[in-house]
């Protein structure tokens, strides 16, 4: 049988809301014959946008990565002929507020950590929110067409230092009788 038609795939996103941005992946399961172009949305889940948790109410609520070191304002992204993949973000607001009560340890002492109090007051737990992609160009080159596709953005709630690391978009191609598997790490 002829190769399957590549798939659009929105990958997930998660950052901490110390990070600055959420950043998602957005791929072909391979090159497609003709160029596809995307409307980006972003959509509530537990997170708030707008500013609230992420985004913005401005023209740079999404960004694209357009050349390979400039993030440029948009609502709509391409993938050129022998494209594979493009990178969107938006921003992540840290809204966890310093507790004025905390105290840090000081020169290794031993007293009770934070005087057992948290560090930052509005702990609200990860939230979720969604990117989403149409095609209105070129879905004829696509095996998924016209279909929404969604990546969804979890806010980490505080601040870390520990990248995360996850597995994103399991393709298979039936032809060729092979998996890909992309492990994604947002540092």
């Amino acid at each position: 049988g002829a190769a399957a038609l590549p798939t659009l795939m929105v990958g997930r996103s998660f950052a901490y809301e110390s990070d600055g941005f959420a950043v998602f992946r957005l791929s072909l399961s391979k090159a497609a014959a003709s160029a596809i172009t995307l409307s980006l949305a972003l959509s509530d889940d537990k997170a708030s946008g707008l500013g609230v948790d992420y985004g913005n109410a401005g023209t740079s609520n999404l960004q694209v990565w357009t050349n390979g070191t400039t993030w440029a304002n948009a609502t709509t992204a391409t993938f050129a002929v022998g494209a594979t993949e493009l990178f969107v973000r938006t921003a992540i607001i840290a809204d966890n507020v310093t507790n004025p009560t905390y105290i840090p340890p000081v020169n290794g002492a031993t007293v009770l950590p934070g005087n057992r109090q948290p560090q930052t007051l509005n702990i609200e737990g990860n939230e979720r929110f969604n990117l989403n992609a149409t095609v209105t160009t070129g879905a004829a080159a696509l095996a998924n067409g016209t279909q929404t596709v969604t990546g969804i953005g979890t806010i980490v709630d505080g601040a870390g230092t520990e990248p995360l690391v996850w597995i994103d978009s399991v393709v298979t191609d039936e032809f060729s009788g092979q998996a890909w598997f992309t492990v994604s790490r947002h540092r």
